[in-house]
């Protein structure tokens, strides 16, 4: 039988005691009679509810599952999620894709997967770091145009750190050693000041490893992190509750970029590279760094009926990375540097009130506000000389290019959301929610000689004017959007759902070192808008121990945005295509996204648990123009060439599968334990560069022994065990300032590493 709907179950328990339990769980609850699966509680809709009582695909990873498979870093999670992509676009971008719906962080626009941070947003840079001592992972699938804090037409992903134990003294120490010279030290406690009542938890990091990247003259690429956080937990009565969270993060990486391919010049030395050598031929520093500071504060207040929220949100931002774009190696004893300095803050705060306990009508409504301001200095130049390009290096700076772009950005957002759900029936709910967005965003790009000036004669620091229009610096939208569900139980296990949803997406101006190149339309991009079908069920069969639900969907975008990489432009006037634009385009074209998932987890024996996972998405353009053309093909005068098309929008693959399995064997005082995971991401074509990615499986072993109180626990484990050999993506052809080399750069899955880690829980476990 299903276990009581969220009316009649959590959220009538106490306050405190409600919060206990999600302490002391990581927000999970277990029912541990007989053969049972753990029920797991979310907040997808801004609520704590059942995720089998919610009306949508949600994935949900608890704090001792991504423990179990050793979830160090965000890009782990996707092994564990089907239909979920988390790609290195290059050293210094990642982007997050779902439901075949792909983001290119370059494209100046809002993303396709929105990730949060105990319910604040939090930019793509900050998401792809190290991962510890989180309570759970949900991931929402399909159009968020309602509760969260963004609109986002894809998904979103939202993190949630493990909070203070106010009831006992307990923690966790542990440690990971692997053949990549890495090493993972996580450490966590929580200590009650007043018990019940105040209690806090520190958590800290240190991270380190090598990539399994070289370069051809036996540079090694290297990474390390560390962080630590504090959090603090208030809870003076059963009405009013408090979580302060602080977290500070410093990552840094030798990131080398691997290249696949022939050299033209064979005069330049360089070997036929496969992108199973892992060898990168960047001549120049490859190198970047993050430091974020993240502050959070929850307060919740039950005033009667009504749940009274507030979650504020203040980020300190900075990014750096000096990065030799010359991959391809087209010209010896050379390096196209770009320095890239990010510096910022982002300021968040929502506000809202739930009511629950209703008979009939429940509902939340609420505010939130966004703003961001980021300064972004880009400083192109070129280096000539010995390999150790860059500050501190024996190199000059040749007198060529050494071009900087200033371009100081500013994002605010204000929205208002009201969602309600009926319940018509014992069996049957009605969800009816919709917001409003006000968006600003403001862009700038002024370019000025360099450091050591330009071109040998302009002196530092001289302004070569703004590439935007003034008319086109400030860019405002109003946006409506929101859902409609309807739920029905067809009896004690099964439920039944069908939805339709909007979601909404700003326009923007693209910014571009070779703006100049291109008119003031063709930088334009129009805001994008999608609407979404979806029908599903949820079962909790045979008394809990099965759980099987699946979705099918269909999303229709007007005016999808999407991003060119390559962009050929004719500045001559003689109608072919001699420049390509630096970082690509960004343009707007119908598409179609369709597809299913399905998902089934169970306890198969006492001492057998499983899970399986598919997702099929096919994601194509409607019939649309986007940007074409070749180096010398026929080209419009002063523009680009466009080309009908109802190719794939991106290189996500049709279908994902990942499955996990896990099996105890009792010895006494101890248990032994075989947990395997495997993903398979199905076979990719990426028409932004016409090539066929391919698909791959990888496979992950972990085999252990752990005393039968939970205590402590020690495996040996391999990520990749048969080390296959396989590409995530590619991009074009490289060159060097305009001169090709014969070289691809291509991200390919991690070699195959073994590790063993110890783990050892000191007080409540």
């Amino acid at each position: 039988m299903r276990l009581p709907r969220f009316k009649q179950g959590i959220n009538s328990a106490p306050r405190k005691l409600a919060t206990a339990i999600a302490f002391a769980t990581g927000s999970s609850v277990a029912f541990s009679q007989g053969l049972v699966l753990e029920e797991i509680v979310v907040s997808a809709t801004k609520k704590d509810e059942f995720v089998q009582d919610v009306p949508s695909t949600v994935n949900v990873l608890t704090g001792d599952t991504m423990k179990g498979f050793n979830v160090f870093s965000f890009k782990d999670v996707e092994t564990l999620t089907p239909g979920l992509s988390l790609t290195p676009v290059d050293t210094r971008n990642n982007t997050i894709s779902m439901r075949g719906i792909s983001f290119d962080p370059e494209s100046r626009t809002a993303a396709a997967v929105n990730v949060y941070v105990n319910s604040v947003p939090v930019r793509s840079t900050q998401a792809f770091q190290q991962m510890y001592d989180l309570g759970r992972v949900e991931i929402l699938r399909g159009p968020q145009g309602t509760l969260q804090g963004e609109t986002s037409p894809a998904g979103s992903i939202q993190l949630y750190t493990a909070r203070a134990n106010v009831d006992m003294a307990e923690g966790e120490i542990s440690q990971t050693f692997s053949d990549n010279s890495g090493s993972n030290t996580q450490v966590a406690a929580s200590l009650p000041l007043i018990e019940g009542v105040l209690g806090i938890r520190a958590a800290a990091l240190l991270d380190d490893a090598e990539t399994g990247v070289n370069t051809v003259d036996g540079r090694t690429g290297t990474r390390d992190s560390k962080s630590g956080r504090l959090s603090v937990s208030f809870i003076p009565t059963d009405e009013l509750d408090m979580h302060l969270t602080y977290q500070y993060l410093e990552a840094r990486a030798n990131a080398f970029e691997i290249a696949e391919g022939q050299g033209l010049n064979p005069a330049n030395g360089n070997p036929t590279l496969e992108y199973g050598d892992r060898k990168s031929l960047q001549e120049g520093k490859s190198e970047t760094f993050n430091r974020h500071s993240f502050t959070n504060l929850e307060v919740n207040f039950l005033l009667g009926d009504h749940l009274l929220t507030s979650v504020s949100g203040y980020q300190d931002i900075k990014d750096y990375a000096f990065l030799d774009l010359e991959r391809g190696n087209a010209i010896p004893n050379y390096a196209d540097i770009q320095i890239v300095d990010t510096n910022g803050r982002r300021v968040t705060q929502e506000f809202r009130i739930t009511k629950t306990d209703a008979d009939f009508w429940e509902y939340t409504a609420g505010v939130f506000w966004n703003k961001q301001s980021l300064f972004t200095n880009n400083v192109n130049r070129l280096d000539a000389g010995v390999p150790s390009a860059g500050p501190g290096g024996s190199n000059i700076a040749v007198d060529l290019g050494n071009v900087a772009a200033l371009v100081p950005t500013g994002n605010e957002s204000f929205g208002a959301f009201l969602d309600n759900k009926f319940y018509v029936s014992d069996v049957t709910t009605l969800q009816v929610g919709a917001r409003w967005s006000k968006i600003r965003t403001t862009s700038k790009l002024d370019l000025e000689a360099g450091p050591e000036g330009a071109y040998g004669i302009i002196p530092a620091g001289t302004s070569f004017g703004s590439l935007i229009p003034k008319e086109n610096e400030l860019k405002k939208e109003i946006a409506w959007t929101g859902g409609i569900k309807l739920t029905h139980d067809l009896n004690d296990e099964v439920m039944v759902y069908g939805s339709i949803d909007r979601s909404f997406r700003p326009g923007g101006f693209v910014i571009s070192p070779d703006a100049a190149d291109l008119s003031a339309s063709d930088l334009l991009f129009d805001s994008e808008s999608s609407n979404s079908f979806e029908v599903g069920f949820k079962s909790t069969l045979e008394n809990g121990r099965y759980q099987i639900n699946g979705a099918v969907f269909y999303q229709e975008f007007t005016d999808f945005i999407s991003r060119a990489r390559t962009v050929w432009v004719d500045t001559d006037t003689d109608g072919l295509g001699d420049k390509a634009i630096s970082g690509g385009l960004t343009y707007n074209s119908d598409a179609i996204v369709q597809g299913a998932e399905i998902e089934f987890n169970g306890v198969l024996t006492e001492n057998w648990t499983a899970f399986l996972g598919a997702s099929y998405v096919d994601s194509k353009f409607d019939g649309g123009e986007q940007p074409c053309g070749t180096d010398g093909g026929a080209t419009p005068v002063d523009s680009y060439a466009t080309c009908t098309t109802d190719g794939r929008t991106g290189p996500e693959p049709n279908w994902s599968i990942s499955t996990s399995s896990e099996y105890t064997v009792p010895m006494g005082e101890f248990d032994g334990f075989v947990r395997g995971l495997y993903k398979f991401t199905d076979n990719r074509a990426d028409n932004s560069v016409g090539t066929n990615v391919g698909g791959y499986g990888l496979f992950d072993l972990f085999v252990g022994v752990r005393d039968t109180e939970g205590q402590w626990e020690v495996s040996l484990w391999s990520k990749n065990l048969f080390d296959k050999e396989a590409r995530s993506s590619i991009g074009a052809e490289q060159s060097g300032r305009g001169i090709p080399s014969g070289y691809n750069v291509a991200s390919v899955v991690p070699e195959r590493t073994i590790g063993l880690t110890g783990k050892y829980k000191f007080g409540a476990f």
